[in-house]
């Protein structure tokens, strides 16, 4: 949706989305470097790998930030900023599922994934 966020904003949740993302990113490029051939990306020792980091979701292409532990935990803190948990419900947003699903739709999860841009591993070419 175009504009779903003001500039100021989309800045704040950019900035904390970072910041969440900080360990998470740091297991994941460790992760990687346990792995064998350009940038870690061979499914050799997979087993290894998994094992050594069963609490990170992630894939060779990508991680998530784990919601327990990272992404809500600035949000939640007593002078922290809330800006993250406003994702899960802006106003435009919902007033466009209200139209399709109606009122009683409900957030069941949550998986913040982080895609990194391929010359960082990932698999998208695209940049902030």
């Amino acid at each position: 949706m175009p504009q779903l966020f003001d500039a100021p904003t989309l800045r704040r949740i950019q900035g904390a989305w970072k910041r969440a993302q900080d360990p998470a990113r740091a297991l994941w490029e460790e992760s990687k470097a346990m792995g064998v051939g350009a940038q870690g990306l061979s499914f050799e020792n997979q087993a290894e790998i998994n094992k050594k980091f069963k609490n990170l979701p992630h894939g060779r292409l990508y991680f998530d930030i784990p919601v327990e532990d990272h992404f809500f935990a600035e949000a939640l803190l007593p002078d922290g900023d809330p800006v993250l948990l406003d994702m899960i419900d802006p106003p435009k947003l919902m007033a466009v599922i209200d139209r399709i699903i109606g009122p009683d739709a409900i957030l069941v999860g949550m998986q913040p994934r982080t895609v990194p841009p391929e010359d960082e591993g990932g698999y998208t070419s695209w940049r902030e």
